[in-house]
């Protein structure tokens, strides 16, 4: 086979049914290319068989080729949408509510129940995930840390907390 000819089949269902066309035109040529012994019936019953077999095969493969670039111009045409299901977990479950980041899908708001959740879209969907609250308190805790880890520890260590505000 030619490398051309595998590029072609590597294109699906249009790219196979061109490759076999090619091949029983090729076919149907090749028989037809044969010289006939005179007066052999035999010879000319089994030439007939040949070249209806041959062009049974080209027709079966313009039939997948016609019938492909239906179903291709459908899925187009009515444009087809799949539903996808995705599990989500954003979050670690010790994570206070007010900070669990919200998500929407269109206009429709998606709940998380300890940090996780199942979101049901379809293909041409997107999913907004907004998690201001949940970067403005690590912002927040980064600021602390750096404050405490240049100024030096704490005189008194209950003065210092890590865990304020539900982290």
């Amino acid at each position: 086979m030619k490398p051309w000819m595998l590029d072609l089949v590597r294109v699906g269902l249009h790219g196979f049914a061109l490759a076999m066309a090619f091949f029983g035109y090729n076919l149907l040529k090749k028989i037809t290319d044969k010289d006939l012994p005179p007066n052999n019936p035999a010879a000319l019953e089994q030439f007939k068989i040949s070249v209806r077999s041959a062009r049974f095969f080209l027709v079966i493969s313009l039939i997948f080729f016609f019938g492909g670039a239906i179903l291709h111009i459908a899925d187009k045409y009515f444009d087809i949408e799949k539903e996808y299901s995705i599990q989500l977990s954003l979050v670690p479950e010790e994570i206070s509510e007010d900070l669990i980041p919200s998500i929407r899908n269109r206009d429709r708001k998606i709940k998380l129940l300890n940090g996780t959740g199942e979101v049901k879209i379809n293909g041409k969907s997107f999913l907004l995930i907004n998690a201001e609250k949940l970067v403005a308190k690590l912002n927040e805790i980064k600021a602390n840390l750096n404050e405490t880890l240049t100024t030096g520890p704490a005189s008194d260590p209950s003065d210092v907390t890590l865990n304020e505000g539900g982290l």
